[in-house]
């Protein structure tokens, strides 16, 4: 909020992100993840920077590049995200659901 009252939205708030100029759903890319053989659970994290790319993080019976790859036959390239990380669990909150505040802590801490 500005000195004069007005309030300034600097960002998103929901699950869609800007990814070298193509908008991304954290949705879609997740769903296409659990679609490749070997995922079993899958996140993805946005940019911080919106000319970085985004992070995928999945618990999976495959090496990163070969996720990726698989990943490129089904999402467009635009919205592949640049890295991914093979982890042996994705926190979850009381409820079960995915903690992505707190998945994006532990992904700093690396």
């Amino acid at each position: 909020m500005s000195a004069d009252g007005y309030v300034y939205c600097q960002g998103r708030l929901d699950d869609v992100y800007k990814q070298h100029g193509t908008r991304v759903s954290v949705t879609e890319v997740e769903a296409a993840a659990h679609r490749v053989a070997g995922v079993h659970a899958a996140a993805v994290i946005p940019p911080g920077d919106p000319l970085a790319g985004a992070t995928l993080v999945v618990v999976a019976d495959a090496e990163p590049a070969e996720v990726l790859g698989r990943l490129r036959a089904l999402l467009p390239a635009g919205k592949i995200p640049s890295s991914c990380l093979i982890v042996e669990e994705l926190p979850q909150g009381e409820r079960g659901k995915l903690d992505r505040a707190r998945l994006a802590r532990m992904l700093a801490v690396r």
